[in-house]
This record gives C-alpha cells, structure tokens and sequence, in this order.
C-alpha cells in the first residue's frame, strides 16, 4: 500500500510538472504570436512610411480575400491585387509620407490577429502638407508559422 501511495504521489507531481510546462509553453507561444503581429504590423507601417511597395509585398497576404478600406476610398477594395494598386496610387500622389501607429493593441485569437491604433499621418499632396489622425484596424492571418496581414481599414472621425 505504501508503495501505491508513492506512486500516486510521483505520478501527480510529474502530471502537474507536466501541466505546468505546458501552460509556460502556451503562454510563452502567445508571447511570441504577440510579438509576431506587432513586429508585423510595425513592418507595415515602416514600409508605408518608406513609400516601399516591395516591402509592402512581404507584410501583405497575397490572397484574393485580403481588403482595404482607405480614409479616401469609397468602396471596399478587395483582392490583393486591389490592394497593392492602392498603396502604389497613395505612393504617386504623397510625397514626404511620415506615417506611425500610435498604441497600437494587439488581440489574437486562434490563428487570426488584429491590431487596434490610432495612426498619425503626414504627408505632402503637391504644395500642400496633409495631417490625418485616424483609427485603425490591420488584421493578421498566421499561415504556416507566418503573420501576414488580410484587412487595414483606416477611418478619420467626421468633425462634430
């Protein structure tokens, strides 16, 4: 019976060892997906401050589904293709973009993420100088270990 009891004994400490790592082990990962996403989305923003359609490239999904909603756009604009093509016309017509992602949130869920922020924006239109604020949505897809980003929506407030 003593014997038993040892067993017992040694076989919920190693279960809870065991446990225990594996919650260390999940809270370490979300740690690290964390850090994915945001170092991400920091790509994405240095990339847009870059004017860098290239370096766009590699932050973007280049599915069919990814969308953007720009402060400008009148429609959704869908499909990688759609998307890229936008960013090349923000890149045509501002110049001197400095554009930064002001406390930015980051929620994971699964293997789908989305950083909330507000973004600072400021760039030159021709002769005049262009200053937004605006809140910001980019949503992340992770694909084969990857953060890739499927949505930015931006929206400037309507003054009241």
């Amino acid at each position: 019976m003593k014997q038993l009891n040892i067993m017992f004994n040694l076989f919920c400490i190693v279960g809870l060892t065991l446990l225990l790592n594996g919650f260390q082990s999940l809270n370490a990962q979300k740690k690290s997906d964390n850090e994915m996403v945001m170092s991400v989305n920091q790509s994405f923003y240095t990339a847009f401050k870059d004017g860098d359609i290239n370096k766009m490239d590699k932050t973007w999904s280049h599915s069919s589904f990814v969308s953007a909603i720009h402060p400008i756009s009148k429609d959704v604009i869908i499909g990688w293709k759609g998307v890229r093509e936008s960013f090349e016309g923000v890149f045509k017509n501002y110049t001197h973009i400095n554009i930064m992602s002001v406390n930015p949130t980051v929620h994971i869920e699964g293997n789908v993420a989305w950083v909330l922020c507000n973004e600072e924006f400021e760039a030159q239109q021709g002769d005049k100088n262009v200053k937004l604020t605006s809140a910001a949505t980019n949503m992340f897809v992770k694909k084969s270990g990857k953060w890739l980003m499927v949505h930015h929506q931006a929206t400037v407030p309507i003054p009241m």
